[in-house]
């Protein structure tokens, strides 16, 4: 997997990426009907989680599907603001993931 550079990360990089590694099919397969209602809720527990400086344990697919459920939802949040530096975040914590499970 290629990460952006994210130094100097732009929103046409998080689009390239989102759309190359999109694993919502594979969390759709597994909430089946619950989809919708456990991806809002998986999502707004990461964003808090986030803005409290909480650590985390997400698996690489986890932070992939955040990562995109975001990008394709979060210009609607009430927290909306600039959104690089929450994605670089996400960036470093799915290197560091991609790491620890092919390592």
């Amino acid at each position: 997997m290629i990460l952006p550079n994210v130094e100097n990360l732009t929103m046409t990089d998080v689009t390239i990426f989102t759309r190359e590694n999109n694993v919502v099919p594979d969390f759709k397969e597994k909430w089946g009907e619950g989809y919708f209602a456990n991806a809002l809720s998986f999502w707004s527990d990461f964003r808090k989680n986030y803005h409290e400086d909480q650590p985390h344990t997400l698996s690489l697919n986890e932070l992939l599907f955040l990562l995109y459920y975001d990008f394709a939802i979060g210009g609607h949040a009430k927290d909306k603001g600039n959104p690089l530096p929450f994605y670089k975040w996400v960036f470093e914590q799915i290197k560091l993931a991609d790491k620890a499970e092919n390592s």
